[in-house]
């Protein structure tokens, strides 16, 4: 489409020489209404051709837009956990719409830089046919003002690089108010969130002020140079007409070629801006895309795990130790020692603090040990990939997410037909029965994102019969109980204890309720190993156990 609009543009110029100089010289009113036709009706193609190009270039860059963000998300959903602890969500948001930059670089400037190009050849070439002089001066001044333009767009690079970092920033900043609204209101953050966001707002202003700045700089330079081009162009091209080397029709149609030429120096300055965009862009996502995935070297292997292991063990953690930063970071965790029992329920105690739930992490894959070893079952926990481990556990973390979507498609998570048998099992034993019939749409209600309207209880319930519903041989339970009424914990407790027979459980838990009839109970005290027994042997050494329980129960000596 754009080369049949640009050879009907190339056409132009000789019509209009023709209507001077053989009709309006001439006085042939017959030929001056066929050549405006002609004019006419070419200007209409061009009009209809660019119509049918503007719908194709929707069309393939709308597919190219999903396909370059389909990939980023794929590639961003198997980095691991690791990766994200140290980014904002404003920065991946702001990496995602960098792909419009690239569509647009590659659907329009570079197909549009391309073609201007050839038209550029072809007007090239009539002006060398009508002058050479005047083509000499027109590529001197036009070699000048592409210089230019170029010497501050590098410039441009640089504060290109500033304005991602604060539109990150600023993006961040309105996610967190939006999902923190309810503490900003509790604590009266409100001001100081606002001012937060403006600090940015000016900071964002300021990189603006010196991108228009430098923006401005080149863009009127490159015309300045472009205005005189055009008029010593127009004052050789007039000499010659004058000297009687060139005639009124020739002259304007020079002028109308050198115009036309015009357009694609534009469009190449234009085409390095945007691929200057398009490759800071590209670079963006590519530091995705180019951070290696999680077991990237492992093989997928469902049977890792086996349900029907004879082994009495099921994990073992020897001289485990761990820290979250680099080398000269606390330690926390340090010399773990602990063998949890197949089929057995394990609990683990201890303050605020303890690396009870980190603990929990490094079984799950997100973290891997600083120091020691974990073995599943007796093979490495390296050797065995994340996907594995995971979906061979049933897991409720103390932060666990709910999706902006139905009850039981928050329960059911990744199956695609959803088994209502085991659905109806699970929210059994996670006692949401009453609560879910009570619903209007019941099992198909769609609850708010993050779980907007439901009360604490109500989540955790939900994050219990989503792990139960993967009837899996690990369940790993973070205070899943925390945020439920002695009534409602009573009655789960009740329900889970049949569904744990058979399954190697841990839970971590601060209720004496939920750990007193563990088969195991593992005292941990600022990341290292204090106590292990059960709750009678443990109560007996009357130790670090003793005192929670104690403090928990306010009893006396």
């Amino acid at each position: 489409m754009l080369l049949l609009g640009s050879c009907i543009t190339l056409m132009f110029p000789f019509l209009t020489q023709k209507l001077i100089d053989e009709g309006v010289n001439a006085k042939n009113l017959n030929l001056i209404t066929i050549l405006l036709l002609a004019q006419t009706t070419l200007y209409l193609g061009s009009i209809f051709i660019e119509i049918i190009r503007n719908w194709l270039v929707l069309y393939i860059g709308s597919k190219l837009s999903i396909s370059i963000i389909s990939d980023f998300l794929k590639k961003l959903l198997y980095l691991p956990f690791v990766f994200f602890d140290s980014r904002m969500i404003g920065d991946f948001s702001q990496r995602i719409q960098d792909n419009e930059r690239i569509e647009q670089f590659l659907t329009s400037q570079s197909l549009l830089t391309f073609f201007s190009m050839f038209t550029f050849s072809v007007f090239f070439g009539v002006l060398w046919f009508y002058d050479f002089k005047i083509l000499l001066v027109y590529l001197a001044l036009t070699s000048i003002s592409i210089v230019w333009s170029l010497y501050w767009l590098r410039k441009k690079k640089i504060l290109d690089y500033f304005k991602f970092q604060e539109k990150s920033r600023n993006q961040e900043s309105i996610y967190e108010m939006i999902n923190g609204i309810t503490e900003i209101k509790l604590n009266q953050f409100e001001d100081y969130k606002r001012q937060e966001w403006e600090s940015i707002q000016q900071k964002l202003f300021a990189v603006n002020t010196r991108i228009l700045k430098n923006d401005q700089i080149q863009t009127s330079g490159y015309e300045l140079i472009n205005q005189i081009k055009n008029i010593i162009v127009t004052f050789l091209a007039a000499t010659f007409v004058v000297h009687g080397k060139m005639t009124l029709g020739e002259l304007l149609s020079v002028s109308y070629i050198v115009g036309q030429m015009n357009a694609p120096v534009n469009q190449l300055i234009v085409f390095f801006r945007s691929l200057q965009d398009a490759t800071l862009s590209l670079e963006r996502l590519n530091e995705v895309q180019e951070h290696p995935v999680e077991d990237e070297k492992l093989s997928e292997n469902k049977n890792i795990i086996h349900k029907e292991n004879s082994s009495e063990l099921a994990i073992q953690l020897s001289n485990v130790s761990f820290q979250y930063e680099g080398p000269m970071s606390p330690y926390v965790l340090e010399d773990i020692n602990v063998s949890i029992p197949r089929g057995k329920i394990t609990a683990i105690v201890g303050a605020s603090g303890s690396g009870k739930t980190t603990l929990l992490k490094l079984l799950l894959k997100f973290y891997n040990p600083t120091k020691g070893e974990i073995h599943f079952e007796g093979k490495k926990i390296e050797e065995i990939p994340a996907i594995n481990i995971r979906e061979n556990c049933g897991v409720v973390m103390q932060d666990g997410f709910i999706f902006s979507d139905s009850i039981e498609r928050n329960i059911a998570t990744k199956d695609l037909v959803i088994d209502e048998q085991k659905l109806r099992v699970a929210t059994k034993i996670a006692n949401l029965e009453n609560f879910i019939e009570n619903l209007p749409l019941q099992y198909k209600t769609k609850i708010g994102s993050s779980g907007n309207g439901l009360s604490g209880g109500q989540k955790q319930r939900i994050l219990i019969a989503r792990s139960v519903y993967k009837n899996p041989h690990f369940i790993f339970f973070d205070e899943a109980t925390s945020a439920l009424d002695s009534e409602n914990e009573k009655t789960i407790h009740d329900n889970l204890q049949e569904f744990f027979k058979g399954k190697t459980v841990i839970i971590i838990a601060h209720r004496l309720s939920t750990v007193k009839n563990a088969d195991q109970i593992i005292v941990l005290r600022n990341g290292k190993v204090t106590e292990q027994g059960n709750h009678k042997e443990l109560v007996e050494k009357n130790g670090e156990y003793f005192n929670l329980v104690k403090n928990q129960l306010e009893l006396g000596n």
